[in-house]
């Protein structure tokens, strides 16, 4: 992050570090994250893999948690059932979902030039908690 910092005299530039000690970051991915899988058996077909609150089979419990377009997930996952997951969501969450939060590893974001924070872990946004 760049300050102007007026001196008296003078207006003085300079480069500050945000202070991530007194503020909680996590990577966006926690609230919101989506990842297209592609069928083993026929890679034309595409499933979309989900973590959202609306999306999947536990809506009514308003939390975040894991959804997918397959078959699978449609028949054969779910709350009382062998599998909660079905295996593109085992991959998503195993694979590609980052889920960083200050609490679980490095204590600072990386800043770009437009002042957006960037999840040290995976790259992708940083947000503050309420």
């Amino acid at each position: 992050m760049r300050l102007w910092l007026d001196t008296g005299s003078q207006i003085d530039y300079v480069c500050a570090m945000l202070d991530t000690t007194k503020q909680q970051w996590y990577c966006v991915s926690v609230d919101t994250f989506r990842y297209v899988a592609y069928s083993q058996s026929d890679e034309t077909k595409r499933y979309v893999v989900l973590r959202d609150c609306e999306s999947h089979k536990y809506a009514d419990e308003r939390a975040v948690d894991w959804s997918c377009t397959c078959p699978a997930y449609e028949y054969q996952c779910g709350p009382h059932r062998k599998n909660r997951y079905c295996k593109h969501i085992e991959k998503a969450r195993s694979e590609v979902y980052c889920g960083w939060e200050q609490t679980n590893g490095r204590t600072t974001v990386e800043m770009d030039e437009n002042h957006t924070a960037h999840c040290p872990e995976c790259g992708r946004q940083a947000k503050m908690k309420p």
